[in-house]
């Protein structure tokens, strides 16, 4: 799925106020007065040999929006932190697996953007069967995005922005009621006019 103008006005906007925030490099800025963690307050100007404190976080902003649904980044640092509104467009097709006969599913469940994802959940047996459905976005969806690896069913912290959405509070002894974190997501976003969900999951 593509970045959609939502999140891009989002993220410059984090960007901006970052912008706004940041130390010029020229030594004749006068009133130089900061604690960003390089250099001292009384330079002229940034040194760049000298490594930021061990504290320091700003490098953090730009990591969350370069690594936002990107495989490794979301695999390495698995606890997610930011939630990122986003809009799904019409014609995006979506699908899912499931055992339950030639009929469109009625109740809340996740989709998957890639056949091959959607397809590890086809567990019917042989006799059974499974059905493969593939659907189409007809109108842009209202999605928010959790980041890290937001749909590892683990208790260490994964699910911990849904949790928050969701429950306001974490819940980790319910990482696998993926039912119960669901329809609650689903209350809270009809309330706020948000039609779907966005999670990553390694395989």
């Amino acid at each position: 799925m593509l970045p959609t103008r939502k999140t891009a006005v989002w993220l410059f906007l984090v960007i901006e106020r970052v912008l706004t925030t940041q130390i010029p490099l020229s030594p004749d800025y006068v009133s130089l007065c900061f604690d960003s963690g390089l250099g001292h307050a009384n330079d002229q100007q940034w040194d760049l040999d000298e490594p930021p404190f061990a504290n320091a976080t700003g490098n953090l902003v730009f990591e969350t929006a370069n690594s936002l649904l990107q495989h490794w980044a979301n695999t390495r640092y698995r606890n997610g932190h930011t939630i990122v509104p986003g809009i799904v467009p019409v014609g995006t097709i979506l699908y899912h697996g499931a055992i339950m006969g030639p009929n469109i599913p009625i109740a809340l469940d996740w989709v998957a953007t890639e056949p091959d994802h959607s397809m590890l959940f086809c567990l019917g047996t042989d006799r059974s069967g499974c059905w493969h459905v593939t659907f189409a976005v007809i109108r842009p969806m209202k999605v928010l995005y959790f980041d890290g690896s937001s749909a590892a069913l683990i208790s260490e912290g994964t699910m911990d922005t849904q949790d928050l959405l969701a429950w306001s509070e974490m819940k980790p002894e319910w990482a696998l009621n993926e039912y119960q974190r669901i329809e609650d997501l689903c209350k809270w976003g009809e309330k706020h006019g948000v039609d779907g969900f966005v999670r990553f999951v390694r395989f």
